[in-house]
C-alpha cells in the first residue's frame, strides 16, 4: 500500500505529490502548501492572483 492510501485509510487525509524537481502545489480553501523550492514561482503567481 502507497504512503498516500495509508494515510487515507488511517487519518482521512489526502496526500499528494510530484517527481522531485518538479514545481506542485496545492490549494484547499485557505490553505495553500508547496513541495519544495522548485515551487517557489507557483505559488508566488497564486498569490498575486489572490491578492490581487
Amino acid at each position: 500500500m502507497a504512503a498516500g492510501e495509508r494515510l487515507k485509510s488511517k487519518v482521512g487525509v489526502e496526500y499528494s505529490r510530484n517527481p522531485m524537481r518538479e514545481p506542485y502545489m496545492v490549494e484547499d480553501r485557505n490553505l495553500i502548501t508547496w513541495q519544495h523550492p522548485h515551487s517557489a514561482a507557483v505559488l508566488a503567481d497564486r498569490l498575486l492572483t489572490i491578492l490581487r
